[in-house]
C-alpha cells in the first residue's frame, strides 16, 4: 500500500486544507505562521499564512507557528535552514526530532536575529540534506525587525 493509499483508508483524504481554510480554522492567531505540506513522495512545500513582518525586542526570540500537513506520513526530521545572505545575521532553529507520521501536527520556529533593522531572510524546510525543491516551493520569505 502506497503512503497515498495508507492516507486516505486512514484519513479519507490526503489533500490538506486551503489557506484561506487555515485561517478560518483557528490553527493561526492575527499573527499568522507557516503552513508545510508534506507530500507522499516526501517532497516538500510550506507558504506562509498572514502578515510578512515580525517585531521583537532586545534579543528575544520571534516564534512562529508551524503546521505540517504530513500527506507523506513522514517519520524523519523535518528542519528549517536559512539561506543566504543573512547567515550570520539571525538564528532559525524547529524543534529537532522526527515526525510523528500523523497527517497533522504542529510545530514552532524560533528566529533570533543578531543585529537591530529589518532583515529579509529566507527560510527552506527540508527533510534530507542532499537538496530542496528545485522550484523554490519548499522557501518562505519573512520580514523580521528586531528593535533596539
Amino acid at each position: 500500500m502506497s503512503a497515498e493509499q495508507s492516507c486516505k483508508a486512514t484519513h479519507g483524504s490526503c489533500h490538506g486544507p486551503t489557506e484561506r481554510e487555515l485561517e478560518k480554522s483557528g490553527w493561526f492567531d492575527q499573527e499568522g505562521g507557516i503552513v508545510v505540506t508534506i507530500n507522499p513522495e516526501a517532497r516538500v512545500s510550506a507558504v506562509r499564512v498572514g502578515p510578512s513582518l515580525r517585531l521583537t525586542n532586545n534579543r528575544a526570540a520571534i516564534r512562529v507557528p508551524v503546521n505540517i500537513i504530513n500527506r507523506g506520513l513522514v517519520t524523519a526530521p523535518l528542519r528549517a535552514v536559512l539561506l543566504d545572505p543573512e547567515r550570520n545575521l539571525v538564528d532559525v532553529s524547529l524543534p529537532a526530532g522526527p515526525l510523528s507520521g500523523a497527517l497533522n501536527e504542529s510545530r514552532e520556529l524560533e528566529i533570533r536575529p543578531a543585529v537591530s533593522g529589518p532583515l529579509d531572510i529566507t527560510i527552506a524546510f527540508e527533510i534530507s540534506p542532499e537538496g530542496g525543491d528545485l522550484a523554490g516551493r519548499d522557501r518562505v520569505h519573512i520580514l523580521v525587525r528586531r528593535e533596539r
